[in-house]
């Protein structure tokens, strides 16, 4: 950037929100989109931001994330106290029989917050249209 530029305009501010963190600039979006009296209380997101540490980030200004996840062997979360990652999860449920749509819903631990509170996730496992190998994994609010 020219030293020369104007730091009050927009241009410079988007310019600088591009040397940031994605994922810094996610939670600072949905905190400002919060505090300016949005009633929203989901948040569809795109599998690229389907972290545990985004998801709990994003949970703290009081608004849940609906997303599709990635099995990643670094992305663990926690079963009656036993980490897995999405793979294991998938293969440690019980899935419903037939066609049904949802095959499988478990209550997860994904991590700790800042205070050191754990914060609970629900991973739905969907039946994929467009693929009979791999059932689509979603990730939404712990309430119905």
């Amino acid at each position: 950037m020219r030293k020369d530029i104007d730091k009050r305009t927009n241009g410079y501010k988007r310019r600088m929100e591009s040397l940031r963190k994605s994922a810094d600039v996610l939670v600072e979006m949905v905190t400002m989109v919060k505090t300016a009296g949005t009633t929203a209380r989901h948040l569809l997101l795109d599998g690229w931001f389907a972290f545990p540490g985004i998801i709990r980030k994003i949970k703290s200004p009081g608004i849940e994330t609906i997303c599709m996840l990635k099995d990643m062997p670094k992305v663990i979360c926690e079963l009656h106290g036993f980490p897995l990652t999405l793979q294991g999860l998938y293969t440690s449920v019980r899935k419903r029989c037939g066609r049904a749509k949802v095959l499988a819903e478990v209550l997860v631990t994904i991590g700790a917050d800042e205070q050191g509170i754990a914060s609970p996730a629900k991973v739905v496992s969907v039946r994929d249209r467009n693929s009979r190998k791999w059932p689509a994994r979603l990730s939404a609010d712990t309430t119905d």
